[in-house]
């Protein structure tokens, strides 16, 4: 089993200072995998940031696929593990579903675009009956064709526009629709392949922007550098 945990941090931000305590975290709790970080979209050929967002998530992910890891661990800087038993809870489900995925709090109607629906190949309507996932923290065991054919669609659609859209929709800038709050990107788009390949098992109780939460079941405190 080749396992390896993806960050990508740019700017002078916290992001970098993050990108290093995740790394000092997983390894303070055992890990022995490896570590792919990068800095640079060129590092990956990816369009910027600016351009496509998050589309260096895709990216970096497909990379390791080609590199040959069956155990991609994908965390934002803003992630680290709550504590000694949360990697082998990684683990654990990805041994049960070939995935780890955690559900936000959300619908994904309430956070897509007006221009990411057919892209998606949703109606706005359906888009509300969608949960949405957290994509700070992604986890994928290669060998599962689940999650090979989600991670196929998932850098697709970091090429098509589906990650493109208005942080907040202000003027109606992501939608005409009010109940949209604006667009949530890859995130955005994850959600909706999830639901489409029937990844159902969305983790609840697996992540807190607390650093002191001390609920066992919290596996990622989510907290910038």
């Amino acid at each position: 089993m080749k396992t390896c945990v993806i960050n990508f941090a740019r700017g002078g931000h916290w992001y970098v200072k993050g990108q290093k305590r995740l790394k000092e975290n997983f390894l303070k709790f055992g890990y022995a995998g490896d570590f792919l970080f990068y800095s640079k979209e060129s590092q990956l050929g990816c369009p910027m940031h600016d351009k496509m967002p998050y589309a260096f998530k895709a990216y970096a992910i497909q990379k390791a696929i080609e590199a040959g890891y069956t155990r991609i661990i994908w965390c934002d800087s803003s992630m680290y593990l709550h504590n000694d038993q949360s990697l082998g809870k990684i683990h654990r489900q990805l041994d049960k579903d070939g995935y780890m995925l955690v559900l936000n709090g959300w619908n994904t109607g309430q956070w897509c675009s007006d221009a990411a629906l057919p892209k998606l190949g949703i109606t706005r309507e359906e888009s509300f009956g969608i949960p949405h996932i957290m994509a700070n923290c992604m986890a994928f065991d290669i060998t599962n064709e689940t999650s090979r054919e989600f991670l196929r669609q998932y850098l697709a659609h970091s090429k098509d526009g589906s990650f493109r859209g208005a942080w907040k929709n202000e003027k109606h800038s992501a939608s005409k629709d009010s109940r949209v709050m604006g667009h949530r990107h890859d995130q955005t788009a994850g959600s909706v392949i999830a639901w489409r390949l029937g990844m159902l098992n969305l983790l609840k109780n697996w992540t807190s922007y607390d650093p002191n939460n001390t609920d066992l079941r919290i596996v990622f405190i989510t907290h910038p550098a």
